[in-house]
C-alpha cells in the first residue's frame, strides 16, 4: 500500500460493508479529514477505531442505513431518484467506480475464499462465478 500511495493521494471516503478488522485498515488507508461510512457489518464484529485515526488524522466515522434513509424521505419523491441520478453522474464521470474483480470456477473456490480473507489483493478482487 505504501508503494500504491507515492502514486496516487490516499482516499477521502470508505465504504464499509464488512466491519471488524477490515474497517479498521479502511481506516489506516483514508487521507487525514477522510470519512468512513459503514453500511453493512459482514463480519458481525465491530468496527474498532484507533484514537490516533480520531485524534491525528481527524477521520468521521458515519453509519448509513438506506431503509432508514428511505423512510426518512419517504415525502419527497425525488429523493431517492436524485440521489441515484447524482451516483449515476459520478460514474460517468469516472469519479465513482467498483473495484476490478477476476472471474474464478467454482471448483477454484479456494483460492477466492483466501483472496477474500486478505485486505489487498494488488489491484484486484476476486469474484467466485
Amino acid at each position: 500500500m505504501k508503494e500504491l500511495f507515492k502514486k496516487v493521494p490516499r482516499p477521502k471516503l470508505a465504504l464499509n460493508g464488512v466491519g471488524g478488522k477490515s474497517a479498521t485498515e479502511l481506516l489506516r488507508h483514508l487521507q487525514a479529514g477522510g470519512t468512513m461510512v459503514t453500511y453493512g457489518g459482514m463480519a458481525k464484529q465491530p468496527v474498532t477505531v484507533p484514537v490516533s485515526a480520531l485524534i491525528f488524522k481527524d477521520v468521521k466515522v458515519r453509519g448509513f442505513w438506506v431503509t432508514q434513509w428511505k423512510k426518512d424521505h419517504a415525502q419527497d419523491t425525488g429523493a431517492l431518484s436524485g440521489m441515484l441520478a447524482q451516483l449515476c453522474s459520478l460514474i460517468r464521470e469516472g469519479k465513482l467506480s467498483a473495484p476490478a474483480c477476476t472471474e474464478v470456477r467454482l471448483e477454484d473456490h479456494a483460492r477466492a475464499l483466501d483472496a477474500a480473507m486478505k485486505p489487498y489483493i494488488s489491484t484486484k478482487q476476486v469474484l467466485v462465478m
